[in-house]
This record gives C-alpha cells, sequence and structure tokens, in this order.
C-alpha cells in the first residue's frame, strides 16, 4: 500500500492512475490521431475497446474524443457496432484515406 508519504514500501509496486484527459497523457491530440489512425490501418476493422487496449489508454475521456475527432474529419467510420452505446463501435480508417495512411510508415525515418 502506498503511504501517504507517496513512498512505495518495499516489495510493492506502484502504478500509476490512467490518464483523465488527452492533455493528461503527456500526448499531443495530433500524435493520439495518428495513433489511433495507425493501429487502425496495421489492425484493421476494430471494436473501440480493442482500440484502447492498443494504445493502453482509457476510452471515456481519451480515446472516444480522438475518435470522434477523426470520424468529423472523416479520416474514419463507424461500419457497425451494438447499440448506442459509442465503446461498442466498431472503428475503420476511410476507404479514401487507407492509400495516405500506408506512405507515412512505408518511408523510412531520418534521424535528425
Amino acid at each position: 500500500m502506498i503511504q501517504e508519504t507517496g513512498q512505495v514500501p518495499d516489495g510493492e509496486v506502484s502504478i500509476p492512475s490512467a490518464p483523465e484527459s488527452v492533455a493528461a497523457t503527456g500526448l499531443s491530440a495530433a500524435y493520439l490521431e495518428e495513433l489511433v489512425l495507425k493501429t487502425l490501418y496495421i489492425r484493421g476493422k476494430l471494436p473501440a475497446r480493442d482500440v484502447c487496449d492498443a494504445m493502453s489508454l482509457p476510452f471515456g475521456k481519451v480515446v472516444e474524443p480522438v475518435l470522434d475527432a477523426l470520424a468529423e474529419e472523416r479520416l474514419c467510420q463507424v461500419p457497425g457496432g451494438a447499440g448506442y452505446v459509442s465503446a461498442s463501435w466498431t472503428w475503420q480508417p476511410e476507404r479514401w484515406h487507407i492509400p495516405r495512411l500506408a506512405e507515412p510508415w512505408r518511408r523510412p525515418r531520418l534521424r535528425a
């Protein structure tokens, strides 16, 4: 158990809490959008919970706003799902955008 001092007793592991917002991840929204698109491009059609698992981030206040922004920009779509709860929806990249998605990951990255 973590003591009030914030120290972890010997033999115990401290697990950080999940971020509660995009800003709390320490990553930009644009980076998270790229990561979601890359995940969908590589793994194909995925339920939202699998996108979250692949990114190791919570759905509600982190992944959901990213997916919503991508859908609004018409970069990904919801081809199916179970009901009105967006956590159960299946996501995939828009077909017109797939060739553009492949380009950055096929090119070798140059180091500065």
